[in-house]
């Protein structure tokens, strides 16, 4: 078993004891982090990777932590239209729905039980904003993974969804705080994550171009430390060789 830094935050014992039960058999995750590691409120961007960086930032990150997740999966009726019309054709595990139908209640227990934060795409957004600036507010981080499903960017990420920048704005308009976005990238067969550097909200430039601008920069960086990652990985790999 490796040595758990467990998700600090309390939340139902459905998704306690589950995680627990993953984390003793999870295979370690390291973090490296190019930048100072982040000890304030802030949000945390991160390559999906199936499951990968979600469950190494729950079991070995070891801070805090509120993720995002779809809102859909927290309800049979949405949960089953989620599967159905999103993840069976972009992922083509359409020949696991009736296998969805059976889980799904245990799935919507669980995103209910971990208290997740609820990522809506349409007008109810706004709930999510509601949600992650009560979570900033508690002192707590915030994870995102804001790829998109079937939008390849190059070969470390897929383009990233635009609304999650506009967090910052509702958190800085409540609390009067400049919100960081920091970066990282999980490596899914090494199950490494590296961290970069951070860029900041300026609530005084225009809003729509500063959110662009946000997300422009965590594509960018992001796809700098799949690089990174990739090259570090190939030098050690090669550097045992030559022992």
């Amino acid at each position: 078993m490796a040595k758990l830094n467990f998700n600090k935050r309390k939340y139902g014992k459905f998704a306690t004891c589950l995680n627990k039960t993953i984390g003793f058999f999870a295979r370690k995750a390291t973090f490296e982090f190019l930048t100072e590691k982040p000890d304030e409120p802030c949000i945390i961007l991160c390559n999906h990777t199936t499951l990968q960086a979600p469950f190494a930032y729950e079991l070995f990150y070891g801070d805090k932590l509120n993720f995002w997740s779809n809102a859909k999966l927290r309800t049979y009726k949405d949960g089953i239209d989620h599967f159905k019309n999103v993840l069976a054709k972009v992922t083509k595990l359409g020949f696991l729905m009736p296998l969805a139908y059976i889980l799904m209640p245990v799935i919507n227990l669980y995103f209910r039980s971990y208290d997740t934060i609820p990522a809506w795409h349409d007008m109810r957004v706004k709930e999510t904003y509601v949600a992650t600036v009560r979570a900033l507010k508690e002192g707590n981080k915030v994870m995102i993974t804001p790829e998109t499903k079937d939008t390849p960017l190059n070969k470390y990420i897929k383009r990233f969804q635009r609304g999650f920048a506009y967090s910052a704005y509702y958190y800085y308009k409540e609390t009067g705080k400049i919100l960081k976005f920091y970066p990282s990238y999980c490596d899914p067969k090494t199950r490494r994550v590296v961290m970069g550097e951070p860029t900041s909200f300026d609530p005084e430039a225009p809003l729509r171009a500063e959110t662009e601008r946000i997300t422009c920069y965590l594509e960018e960086k992001m796809t700098a430390l799949g690089e990174y990652l990739e090259k570090s990985i190939a030098a050690e790999k090669e550097a045992k060789k030559k022992k």
